[in-house]
C-alpha cells in the first residue's frame, strides 16, 4: 500500500474536516471546549497561577471553534493573546486581547489582533498554547497548514523556555476524525503535549 506524504495527509484530513456540517462542527467544538475547561491541566494551571497566560488561535473556516473556551478564559481573568502574522518574514507574534472587538481581518483572511493591542513581550512566560492543525496522531505529532509558523514559534519558545526554566503546555483541539494512528514527520516538526477531541483527551507522553 502506498504511503501518504505529509501534503496528502493534510489534504485528506482537511477534506474530512470540511465535510462536517456546520451545526455538527459547532456541537463538537462545544464538547471539546467543555472538555478543555474541565481538564485536570486547566485546574492545575489555575492553582499555580490565578491569572495564567494562554496563547490562542481565532477559528478559521472549519477549525475547531475554541471561542467558548476563550470566553471562559476571559471570565476567569486569564491573560489571553492571539497571533499576528508577518508574511514577509514568515513569523508571528502574539498580542493580548480582551474581547472579540480587539481583532481585525488580517493575513490569509484570518482574524488577528489590531496593532492597538499590547504585544506580549515575553511569550515564553505563557502557561498554555492552544494549537491549531490539519492532522494529528496519537503520538502527539502534528501536521500544520504548510506555512511553518507554529513550528518556528515552538522552536523559539523551546529555546527561551530552556533559559527561563519553563515551557508552555501545548494543547491541540481537534475533531476525532483529524486524529490518526501515525503520521509522517520531519525533524523540524514540533509535537503537542495534549490532544483534546470531542470524545477523549490524548496525552502521548503519559
Amino acid at each position: 500500500m502506498q504511503t501518504r506524504t505529509k501534503a496528502e495527509w493534510r489534504a485528506y484530513s482537511l477534506q474530512r474536516r470540511d465535510m462536517l456540517p456546520a451545526e455538527e462542527r459547532r456541537a463538537r467544538s462545544e464538547q471539546i471546549c467543555n472538555r478543555m475547561i474541565r481538564s485536570a491541566w486547566t485546574a492545575a494551571m489555575q492553582e499555580r497561577n490565578s491569572r495564567p497566560t494562554v496563547l490562542v488561535y481565532w477559528p478559521f473556516r472549519s477549525e475547531v471553534d475554541i471561542r467558548p473556551f476563550v470566553t471562559w478564559a476571559w471570565k476567569q481573568s486569564w491573560n489571553v493573546a492571539a497571533p499576528r502574522v508577518d508574511r514577509s518574514l514568515a513569523t508571528m507574534s502574539f498580542y493580548q486581547i480582551k474581547e472579540p472587538g480587539d481583532l481585525r481581518l488580517g493575513a490569509y483572511g484570518i482574524m488577528e489582533p489590531d496593532l492597538a493591542q499590547p504585544l506580549l513581550s515575553r511569550e515564553e512566560s505563557a502557561d498554555l498554547i492552544i494549537v491549531p492543525g490539519a492532522a494529528f496522531d496519537r503520538r502527539g505529532n502534528r501536521i500544520g497548514y504548510g506555512g511553518g509558523y507554529y513550528d518556528k514559534k515552538f522552536e523559539q519558545l523551546l529555546h527561551a523556555g530552556d533559559k527561563a526554566g519553563k515551557h508552555p503546555l501545548r494543547v491541540a483541539p481537534a475533531f476525532e476524525l483529524q486524529v490518526f494512528e501515525r503520521l509522517p514527520v520531519e525533524q523540524h516538526d514540533m509535537s503537542v503535549d495534549v490532544i483534546v477531541t470531542e470524545n477523549e483527551e490524548i496525552k502521548p507522553c503519559s
